[in-house]
């Protein structure tokens, strides 16, 4: 089993990587939305990895962190939620929403994310509401009373937001160091924000 892998970046390609590990180039399925996060191309990396086996195929699903990895792993532990589904799912919702809507029962959110249906959500939530928190108990309304010189649309906050999460810092963190950007215009993107931010964490 490949628990990580750790080489130079060749590829990113909307949730596909390619990271060549001393001349083995690997082909690892990763978040959409985490991929500003990994280093440019040409740079080394190291990324911790799932290794999904099956009659038919062998696939690496990749995370930053070994926190994400847990998430992603608690989710496949759910019956009907596939390596495929969680992946898309950590994807497409911010993580820290994604746990509280799970910690709060909101099945009719999770049954609209994408491979999850009402019978899906249910068994997602009575499964792991009580395990859930245990991965983020600070992580709760990131995104809200954020200083008001960040006038930033709440799209690229949420963006910015769980990219953080995801790397292990907690609201509090996140929000002080927010506070401590200047000149942040609201043209600018995710990645550059998220660069910035990391300066004072």
């Amino acid at each position: 089993m490949i628990g990580s892998l750790e080489g130079i970046i060749e590829l990113k390609d909307n949730g596909l990587i390619l990271i060549n590990v001393q001349g083995v180039g690997y082909q690892v399925f990763f978040p959409k939305n985490l991929e500003i996060l990994l280093p440019d191309i040409g740079e080394k990396a190291k990324i911790y990895t799932y290794h999904h086996i099956t009659e038919n195929a062998h696939n690496l699903y990749g995370f930053l962190t070994l926190h994400q990895k847990k998430l992603f792993l608690m989710l496949i532990s759910v019956s009907g939620v596939g390596p495929k589904i969680a992946m898309h799912i950590l994807s497409e919702v911010p993580v820290e929403k994604l746990i509280k809507a799970i910690a709060h029962g909101d099945s009719a959110f999770i049954s609209r994310l994408h491979g999850i249906g009402k019978k899906t959500s249910e068994r997602l939530i009575i499964d792991l509401k009580d395990k859930i928190l245990s991965l983020a108990p600070d992580n709760f309304d990131i995104g809200e009373d954020l200083p008001s010189q960040l006038a930033l649309p709440t799209n690229i906050v949420q963006d910015v937001s769980s990219a953080l999460t995801s790397l292990g810092y907690n609201a509090k963190e996140i929000k002080a160091a927010l506070s401590k950007l200047k000149d942040v215009k609201k043209e600018d993107s995710a990645e550059n924000i998220i660069r910035q931010v990391l300066k004072h964490l």
